[in-house]
């Protein structure tokens, strides 16, 4: 599986030095601290960045925000900067098999080594910050040297109060609106909104993919300069998901390292096609495996959901199988993603819902509720087996879908093989 793995043109490129015990060194010492997860630190962050990381307030940011597609965008960004020469530090939110997917310069992620001594070193102030905010504390310790161009910051979830929201972008980008993490962000679009556009600054560009017309008018009255490439006709309505990311991403880049440039759709899908070979890892990822064409594809809501079906119709894709599994979300959430993804049963021959019990997993009788009105296998955390096992001689396609923390987990199990 490891040939698998790193055979693919992916970027970051996951090398070889993926070590698990290295892995569970970090994650166990990590998990032995203490954090103040309760309460947000956004103004006590700002003191530690004006005291330690006075430098990296100097150079270009972006800042990346929405509900769908901002990973994907980040590491296109990162991508285009470090094709042309730009040194570029890019910081994401999950990561899927190894911590140091947070940690990545010049297209690099850093080294078991250096990322241990930084952790080991720094583990008092946990204390004072939650999960998130450690680990983007890490990551400024880890770039704070560096002589960057730029920095690519993802938001985590919402934008007003992430960490990242402390730096001045150059630019600020919301990839799309839709309704997720409702309980923190608002179950309303204008409050999810309210949330993300405060990434934006009055006197610097704001570029959206937002397609609701109300959300895009909301938009506007907030910071009437900013773009949006779907009303402005740089991406269309049938676009799928990867050529919309992949516009955003171009035209950003464009707009920071050349902006005499006269853009328009065909110069910016001429200028995607150079590099349409090119995937970003995590976000879409084609494994070959023996027989099997492993497609591991995350879609954490239904905006997501409907994303994957668009991108298996566009393509005219079949699968044999379909695993997936999906994290804690409200019931009804639940059984609209659950409905949406069986509406491709004319293209899954076998759908299983895995039970994997691992951070914001469902309950057993979550699940059992979940499927029960539909024709889906149940399958433990003992299903590798079940995975690999070959079927015959014939190619194959296998989709995986859903939480990014189960697309990792599966990515990780896999790993060994």
């Amino acid at each position: 599986m490891k040939q698998a793995l790193f055979s693919n043109k992916v970027y970051p490129q996951f090398d070889q030095n993926y070590n698990q015990e290295s892995e569970d060194k970090i994650l166990n010492f990590i998990d032995s601290l203490t954090f103040d997860n309760q309460r947000n630190h956004f103004n006590s962050f700002k003191k530690l960045i004006e005291s330690k990381f006075l430098k990296l307030l100097n150079n270009k940011v972006i800042i990346i925000g929405g509900t769908n597609g901002k990973g994907e965008v980040s590491g296109l960004l990162s991508y285009l900067f470090s094709r042309n020469s730009k040194a570029v530090a890019l910081w994401s939110s999950p990561h899927l098999m190894s911590i140091r997917e947070r940690y990545c310069i010049n297209g690099k992620y850093i080294n078991y080594k250096s990322l241990e001594n930084i952790i080991f070193n720094n583990s008092d102030i946990s204390k004072e910050l939650n999960y998130y905010e450690y680990l983007f504390y890490i990551f400024l310790l880890v770039i704070k040297d560096e002589d960057l161009d730029y920095l690519v910051l993802e938001v985590g979830v919402g934008g007003r109060l992430d960490v990242v929201n402390l730096f001045k972008p150059t630019l600020s980008i919301i990839t799309n609106i839709s309704r997720d993490h409702t309980k923190l962000l608002g179950n309303t679009y204008s409050k999810i909104l309210n949330e993300k556009i405060k990434i934006s600054r009055p006197d610097s560009p704001l570029v959206t993919c937002i397609e609701s017309k109300y959300v895009n008018k909301l938009t506007k009255e907030y910071k009437p300069d900013s773009i949006n490439l779907v009303t402005e006709n740089y991406i269309l309505l049938k676009d799928n998901y990867n050529i919309k990311n992949r516009i955003l991403a171009q035209f950003v880049f464009n707009l920071l390292t050349n902006n005499k440039v006269k853009q328009s759709r065909k110069l910016l899908l001429s200028q995607i096609s150079e590099y349409s070979d090119v995937r970003i890892w995590g976000r879409q990822i084609v494994l070959k495996y023996k027989n099997k064409n492993l497609y591991f594809i995350g879609a954490h809501n239904l905006d997501g959901i409907r994303n994957v079906s668009k991108y298996i119709y566009n393509n005219n894709l079949h699968f044999s199988k379909c695993y997936y599994a999906f994290s804690q979300k409200s019931e009804a959430d639940l059984i609209n993603l659950n409905y949406s993804l069986f509406i491709l049963e004319d293209r899954i021959s076998m759908f299983n819902y895995c039970n994997v019990k691992r951070f914001k997993s469902l309950s057993d009788n979550e699940i059992n509720k979940l499927v029960k009105n539909y024709e889906c296998n149940i399958i433990d955390e003992n299903i590798k087996e079940n995975i690999i096992e070959s079927n015959g001689a014939d190619e194959e396609n296998i989709l995986f879908t859903g939480s990014y923390y189960f697309i990792g987990y599966i990515l990780s199990m896999l790993s060994s093989e």
